[in-house]
């Protein structure tokens, strides 16, 4: 197949991707999403699988182990917390949310302020297949270290109509105030997106709100870095 006459051949001899790495600065609460209860983070998996799961995939109660593990609680009944809340996934070095959390989030910002861009055909397919997270989990920061606990918690009472009728519930999410979080994009060097994309992307971003109960003003950050890297 010819060239397209138009094509500005692309000097890659740097490599296929640029790095940049991307600070947010949240402005108040980032809620955690995981229940501490292992019987309800099966009912969360089970709630988001498929309704076909492929023949290899891991089972759900498999998975409900590993994650109960992940936010340090007990399964089948050991150490089961006496009230149900939502908390973050940690490990030796402390709280943390996952990469696929962060390019969700940026797939669906994209989609959103994708009208901005109308000479991109399918700027959101771009965006996803353009740009990448590369670290599997992303700690949260607190005061120069990352956060080992909680800053607080806040209950919220509502009701929900169930089989049986409406049924009233509690639901008490742990947070951290104000945290920063670094992580590193990886992006396609095809000149096709932009640095100047990325901020619009993360412009919208910091309003629209990143985690659980953003509609309450949780989760809005700044994007107070983005710095190249490589490429």
């Amino acid at each position: 197949m010819a060239p397209r006459k138009d094509a500005t051949p692309i000097d890659i001899s740097g490599g296929l991707w640029a790095i940049y790495k991307v600070t947010w600065q949240f402005q108040g609460p980032v809620g955690g999403s995981i229940p501490n209860d292992p019987k309800a983070i099966l009912a969360m998996l089970q709630a988001r699988a498929p309704v076909t799961a492929p023949p290899d995939a891991t089972p759900l109660e498999t998975l409900a182990v590993q994650v109960a593990e992940e936010v340090g609680v007990g399964v089948d009944g050991e150490e089961e917390p006496t009230e149900t809340h939502n908390t973050f996934k940690r490990d030796e070095l402390g709280f943390y949310v996952e990469s696929r959390a962060v390019r969700a989030h940026i797939k669906d910002l994209a989609l959103q302020v994708s009208g901005f861009f109308p000479n991109i055909a399918g700027f959101r397919s771009k965006v996803a297949n353009k740009v990448y997270v590369e670290e599997a989990k992303i700690h949260l920061w607190v005061n120069g270290g990352i956060a080992q606990a909680p800053t607080a918690s806040e209950t919220r009472y509502g009701s929900v109509m169930g089989k049986l009728g409406p049924r009233s519930f509690i639901k008490v999410i742990e947070y951290v105030n104000s945290p920063v979080v670094h992580f590193h994009l990886k992006l396609l060097r095809d000149g096709v997106i932009t640095e100047d994309h990325l901020k619009a992307i993360f412009e919208y971003g910091g309003t629209h709100g990143f985690g659980p109960d953003r509609s309450l003003g949780w989760g809005r950050y700044l994007l107070t870095g983005l710095e190249k890297e490589r490429g």
